[in-house]
């Protein structure tokens, strides 16, 4: 283990030593300052011992540098000021979130009416279809799913919903299954 000596009396200490075993010093390290290259042979414990001594490590100037650009990557993406969406964006995103939750709706009442309804797969491979009414708000939601029946056998199915959107949410009128 590599030695330093006592501010106070010189005496070679260890650098994870607490006390100067010669003099009784309690902060053995309290003016000596290491740099970089000084207390590269220390491991990170031995150096938290000796800053506990008093003792002081110096980082270095790339050190720094690399600390200062993370911190302000960190900041620049958490602080950043995120491009506007222009109003057929914010329309698109309006119809998505609206469509989805109509999915959902629609997801429920099959799960509900399924044996084992956590069995059920949504096909990705097929696209649901979505018809909306908009003068009477009525949705028709067409979904494509596998399930497993009774006898734990896997099968494809189809289910249609009538939904009606009301205020913030959709109620189902009506559910048939292929």
């Amino acid at each position: 283990m590599t030695k330093i000596y006592c501010t106070q009396c010189g005496q070679p200490l260890s650098i994870s030593a607490k006390q100067c075993t010669e003099c009784g010093n309690q902060y053995p390290f309290k003016t000596l300052t290491l740099n970089a290259k000084e207390s590269k042979p220390f491991d990170s414990k031995e150096l938290k011992a000796f800053q506990k001594a008093g003792g002081k490590v110096k980082t270095s100037w790339f050190q720094k540098i690399v600390t200062l650009g993370i911190i302000s990557l960190i900041l620049y993406l958490v602080f950043s000021p995120s491009t506007p969406l222009t109003p057929e964006e914010q329309a698109a995103e309006a119809k998505r979130l609206l469509e989805s939750s109509a999915r959902h709706a629609c997801q429920y009442q099959l799960e509900q009416r399924l044996y084992v309804p956590d069995s059920v797969e949504y096909l990705n491979d097929t696209l649901d279809r979505i018809v909306i009414d908009q003068g009477k708000n009525n949705w028709f939601v067409q979904l494509n799913y596998k399930s497993k029946n009774r006898m734990g056998v896997m099968l494809r199915g189809q289910v249609q919903c009538s939904l009606i959107h009301k205020g913030d949410k959709f109620i189902v009128t009506g559910i048939s299954s292929k």
